[in-house]
Order: structure tokens, then C-alpha cells, then sequence
């Protein structure tokens, strides 16, 4: 892909899982979409962070992954 292609994909990635965090994890469909769903946590997750520096404090990463939808630790884990 080119790279003009590439951020308009993290766009609607990031713009999907937006509006899905309305939705439960067990609501119908949303198997179909998980990994779009995935996509756009991480993509927020890495835009949360960039705008951070250097974080020495894993908490405060918990804390930012909580907040764009990331329910727990091991999940956050898998991310990483």
C-alpha cells in the first residue's frame, strides 16, 4: 500500500472503533469486526502515546489503554 493509503485506513480504523466502543464485546456482528475493532484501540492506544515522551510509569499506560478501550492488562499486553 502506499502510504497515503495506509493513513487513510488507520483513519477509518481508528474512526470505526470510535463508534463501536458503544457496542458490548458480545453484541451480534461484532465477531465480524474484531479486528478492525483491535486496530483502532492500538491505533488510539499509539496516539495517546506519542504525545507523551518518555512515560516511566506503567500505570499511566494502563490508565491511557483503559481509556480507548483496552479492559485489561493482559490484554494490553498482547498489544505490546
Amino acid at each position: 500500500m502506499v502510504n497515503i493509503e495506509k493513513i487513510k485506513s488507520g483513519y477509518w480504523a481508528i474512526s470505526t472503533q470510535k463508534h463501536l466502543k458503544q457496542f458490548r464485546v458480545d453484541s451480534p456482528g461484532m465477531g465480524e469486526i474484531g479486528n478492525l475493532n483491535t486496530a483502532g484501540k492500538v491505533g488510539r492506544l499509539l496516539g495517546m502515546l506519542g504525545g507523551n515522551g518518555i512515560i516511566e510509569d506503567i500505570r499511566k499506560i494502563e490508565q491511557m489503554a483503559f481509556s480507548v478501550g483496552i479492559s485489561s492488562k493482559m490484554e494490553l499486553q498482547r498489544f505490546i
